[in-house]
């Protein structure tokens, strides 16, 4: 299954390679902040820009005085090497520690979720014609992975009304350490403003192994000008975590945990674009 998934991304960049030729540069910076969605459109040809956040969260579980918190530093890099492909790389910066009554440790510090991408534009879209890309990915979870997972992703984006937007991104992923596919899909609902400013809600989940999570987010951004943009949002979810059962006839426990997160950042854009009137 993984050579063949990583066949398919190879034969889909060869297909689209001679066809994408065409502009999909935004005039404003167009970001893949905030939120979990990815954008349907591509930076640009000879365009650089620079995504970071500072996500703060966790979990705790109540009936075991036990909680989780993770600090992370998320990067993620792109550039346009045609007006409709883009490469791109990411990496995470974290820190997680766990307390359980009064004894805290520390469970990881480190570089996570490294990933190799390449976004293809496919359809413009203008005005209520929805604008359609594929974005491929290869990524570790952490550095010490062995291997590296495949992830597909379609994304697509329409604006109604002038200033109502819907994204949606529907994805599946390869992973390399199991026999199984995780199917992901995010709908992203925004509402964008003449000062700069915009405000979103997103309910997103995936489906691993039979399970399946369903989530919820929203927040803001604001453009202080064409290249560079800041954003500020949160989520809070609900999960199940199971425990094994401590003793030879003590069955397994599911747990309920309050998962929330808050996270800023800021998208950063630099280089003369070659078709820029």
């Amino acid at each position: 299954m993984k050579s063949e998934t990583i066949k398919f991304f190879l034969s889909f960049l060869l297909f689209f390679w001679s066809y994408l030729v065409q502009a999909q540069y935004a005039e404003s910076i167009g970001s893949d902040r905030p939120g979990q969605a990815l954008s349907a459109n591509t930076v640009g040809k000879g365009i650089f820009q620079w995504q970071m956040g500072l996500d703060y969260g966790g979990y705790s579980v109540k009936e075991y005085d036990y909680k989780e918190r993770v600090f992370s530093n998320v990067h993620n890099f792109r550039i346009g090497i045609m007006e409709r492909v883009e490469l791109g790389a990411d990496f995470s910066l974290k820190k997680g520690k766990q307390k359980a009554g009064n004894m805290e440790t520390t469970v990881f510090n480190g570089m996570y979720d490294l990933g190799l991408n390449m976004r293809a534009n496919i359809l413009k879209g203008k005005n209520a014609n929805p604008a359609l890309a594929m974005h491929a990915s290869m990524v570790k979870a952490d550095i010490d992975q062995k291997g590296w997972d495949a992830k597909l992703v379609i994304a697509t984006s329409q604006t109604f009304w002038d200033s109502w937007g819907l994204s949606i991104n529907l994805g599946i992923k390869s992973n390399v350490d199991s026999n199984y596919e995780t199917l992901n899909y995010v709908l992203n609902f925004n509402k964008s403003f003449n000062n700069g400013l915009l405000l979103f809600i997103e309910h997103y989940g995936e489906w691993t192994n039979k399970e399946f999570s369903p989530k919820f987010d929203g927040g803001m951004a604001f453009a202080l000008n064409k290249n560079f943009q800041i954003d500020l949002y949160g989520g809070y979810y609900k999960d199940l975590l199971r425990l094994p059962g401590f003793g030879p006839d003590v069955a397994p426990v599911d747990v309920d945990l309050n998962n929330w997160f808050v996270s800023t950042g800021l998208s950063w854009r630099i280089g003369q674009h070659s078709s820029e009137n």
